[in-house]
């Protein structure tokens, strides 16, 4: 080898080593190493630093802001709720999670696909009481598989596309080197990601390890009474209650439903019917004129456990009612067929309200008019009422009392750890309540110096979702693909397009656009892109090409799998950048020595840089690793025997489609 390979092999060792044993970002490093490149002169400066004008880097970047405006409309959100639902079984809840997640992987950056699952998944582990350790690492791997399977599902495929074309432009292309489509990886991808899932699917059981049994004694819980109105149009409408998922959980409960329009009026005579009792209870209004007034039909409400039995009982033995201990189980209202503008009542705990917060199709209950629409940006607080507060002795219905405060609207309200027996707009508010409020996020900065209330808590990991454009978002891109994939312009001009589209149509607006745009990535990438040029200039990889030969002769299907292998290798060492950086170049070697069609060479580099043995490889699976509560370990159970798959699917079809 000549000194500048060697040179060049140092760089990538020390590259490895600093990304496998230091906590720098990555960018750093791979800023570092392209320094040291262009310092060393292993390539020409404009060859190093191509990678940031090249044309799959900046689509990379586009593509963040096209994902950023799916995400702001609720468009993935209202996808997601429709097909995920709710599953009774593991092997349900992967069946519809799994395939939509690896499909909207092809097309949108799965970061932020991963991001909004990850509650959903959380959400079915209490409501379902599903093995999330079974459903977490899933969803990591079928995003993975989903995005390998077009040009534009992975950066890694956007920057072996720019690499083809540097290729191409160089004029030293392999045998059968050509521009990539947008579909070509699904060639290969679509079936391993079938097999994948199947795969998944089978064994997960066997793999991943289950949920951990817990010995902690068990606490006393707080209960919280919220009342949500259905909005009219919603998605919620003409479904029962099972069928929106609000039936079952371990930590809320659905204990009435009634349409505020409907009243009747009670007069002095009247005998009131309390249906939650076992059996029922009848007892002779008071002739007090406080009482007679008009209540909400549905003030009877069915319900069996003993608690709220009891709570009945003691409302007619001794005039006031003692709080329920409620244990949230499956309701009795599970077929009910849910309309707009009726309310929900439910008796929740802290963990489970923003879940039913941030359910699209609710809305609390207690809304201020001054609040207004744009609740997206609203956040949940906890908070415990003061003594000097002016709320205390006023019903909730007359809230909130002062104006000149920022508005904010109570969502819940817990009294001596219970939910009120009162319907929530009737509660009179108490010096020590625990209230939940929903506010703008200045509402802590701007009522800084009140004493009306004392925060315990800021309720983080859900937001209410904008859908008013959600419809206008999925056109755009769904145009944005057409467009690409029958070659009309290109990925980069298409994103673009689309882009401008998402602003113009106030999908996305000018500050969510410039913060969805990961950087850091990009640099990685672009350094990446100028590494692969130090790698061929200085010879490197046709030394190393010449080694894949005489190891595995002038069999093309054992240089495949070598590329396949060691791009897999680095990537779950390192990162899909550095492996494509690397492998890339030697795959040309490689495909030029042997004199065969390169195609299927790209496609094993894209197959090959899918990371699944190591959590740290790839970013959906390290933003998992935590939730899952996984080990190293878990990921090498599944990943590897997954890689494997993979690469025997890759080595035969790909060869089978494209020939050599």
């Amino acid at each position: 080898m000549t000194l500048d390979a060697w040179l060049t092999l140092a760089i990538l060792v020390a590259l490895f080593v600093m990304l496998i044993k230091t906590n720098l970002p990555a960018w750093v490093i791979f800023l570092g190493a392209l320094t040291a490149a262009l310092t060393l002169g292993l390539a020409p400066e404009e060859e190093l630093l191509k990678g940031f004008s090249n044309a799959g880097v900046i689509t990379v970047g586009v593509l963040f802001m096209v994902a950023a405006g799916m995400y702001a409309t609720g468009a993935i959100t209202l996808v997601a709720d429709k097909l995920v639902g709710f599953p009774r079984s593991l092997r349900q809840a992967q069946l519809r999670i799994l395939p939509p997640v690896a499909i909207g992987s092809a097309f949108l950056n799965n970061t932020p696909l991963v991001a909004m699952m990850i509650p959903v998944i959380r959400d079915l582990g209490r409501t379902a009481k599903l093995a999330v350790t079974r459903l977490y690492i899933p969803l990591s791997f079928a995003s993975i598989l989903g995005g390998a399977s077009t040009l534009i599902g992975t950066s890694t495929n956007l920057i072996i596309a720019g690499l083809v074309m540097n290729q191409l432009a160089s004029g030293n292309a392999p045998p059968g080197m050509r521009e990539l489509n947008i579909f070509d990886p699904a060639i290969v991808g679509v079936p391993a990601a079938v097999l994948g899932i199947a795969f998944i699917m089978l064994f997960s059981k066997q793999l991943l390890p289950a949920p951990k049994e817990t010995n902690v004694a068990e606490t006393k819980k707080r209960w919280y009474s919220a009342e949500f109105v259905v909005d009219a149009g919603s998605l919620l409408v003409g479904k029962t209650v099972t069928e929106a998922g609000l039936n079952e959980s371990e930590g809320y409960r659905l204990v009435s439903i009634h349409n505020p329009d409907e009243e009747v009026t009670v007069e002095e005579t009247d005998m009131t019917v309390r249906r939650w009792l076992h059996q029922a209870l009848e007892t002779e209004v008071p002739h007090e004129p406080a009482v007679v007034k008009k209540l909400r039909k549905s003030i009877a409400t069915e319900t069996a456990e003993m608690p709220r039995m009891m709570r009945g009982l003691r409302r007619v033995l001794k005039g006031k009612p003692a709080p329920p201990e409620p244990e949230p189980e499956q309701t009795s209202l599970a077929d009910h067929i849910l309309e707009g503008g009726q309310v929900l009542t439910f008796i929740t705990d802290i963990e489970s309200l923003p879940a039913l917060w941030s359910t699209i199709g609710l809305t609390p209950y207690v809304s201020p008019p001054e609040m207004g629409p744009q609740r997206h940006t609203n956040r949940l607080l906890e908070v415990v009422v003061s003594p000097k507060s002016p709320a205390v002795g006023r019903r909730v219905s007359e809230l909130p009392v002062r104006q000149d405060t920022k508005p904010a609207r109570l969502v819940a309200l817990s009294r001596n750890g219970q939910p009120p027996d009162e319907p929530l707009l009737d509660v009179v508010i108490e010096s020590g309540d625990v209230v939940v409020l929903e506010a703008s996020p200045d509402f802590l900065y701007q009522n800084r110096h009140e004493t009306d209330f004392t925060l315990t808590r800021r309720l983080r990991g859900y937001s209410v979702q904008r859908t008013e454009r959600a419809t206008i978002a999925m056109v755009i891109i769904g145009a944005m693909v057409v467009v690409a994939a029958f070659g009309w312009l290109s990925m980069l001009n298409a994103a673009l397009l689309a882009t401008l589209a998402l602003l113009l149509t106030g999908c996305l607006n000018l500050r969510t656009a410039g913060r969805s745009v990961e950087f850091g990535t990009l640099v990685v990438l672009a350094a990446a892109v100028g590494l692969e040029s130090a790698v061929t200039a200085s010879g490197l990889s046709a030394v190393i090409a010449d080694l894949l030969l005489r190891i595995g002769g002038d069999n093309p299907y054992m240089a495949l799998a070598a590329i396949f292998a060691g791009t897999a290798i680095i990537a779950n060492m390192t990162t899909n950048a550095a492996a494509a950086a690397v492998m890339f170049p030697i795959s040309v070697s490689l495909s030029g020595q042997l004199d065969v069609n390169y195609m299927p060479f790209a496609i094993a580099l894209m197959m090959g840089a899918s990371a699944f043995i190591s959590p740290t490889a790839y970013q959906t699976n390290l933003m998992v690793y935590g939730p899952g509560g996984y080990q190293f370990t878990d990921f090498v159970k599944i990943g590897l025997p997954l890689t494997i798959l993979v690469g025997i699917v890759t080595v035969i079809i790909a060869p089978l489609v494209f020939g050599f």
